[in-house]
């Protein structure tokens, strides 16, 4: 019997993952975060945290990054 090796899920929405914490969709929604968050960084004098409440106020901010934005946060502040 071969062994199967189990496949990670992304801790959002329980998709395949690609080896780490997030599915390719949450992923990208993390790293895009990131990305802004150093143009905003640069922009203004702003936390990590309160980037992350900025964008999830924003009506234009998409389902998949405010879903990570709520995990990240959570996970901050268990």
């Amino acid at each position: 019997m071969e062994g199967k090796s189990k496949e990670r899920k992304c801790v959002i929405c329980s998709n395949e993952s690609d080896g780490g914490e997030f599915c390719v969709w949450h992923r990208l929604s993390y790293e895009r975060l990131e990305e802004m968050f150093k143009v905003w960084r640069e922009a203004m004098e702003i936390g990590w945290k309160e980037f992350l409440e900025e964008v999830r106020k924003n009506p234009n901010t998409g389902v998949w990054v405010k879903e990570v934005i709520s995990y990240i946060l959570k996970k901050e502040n268990p």
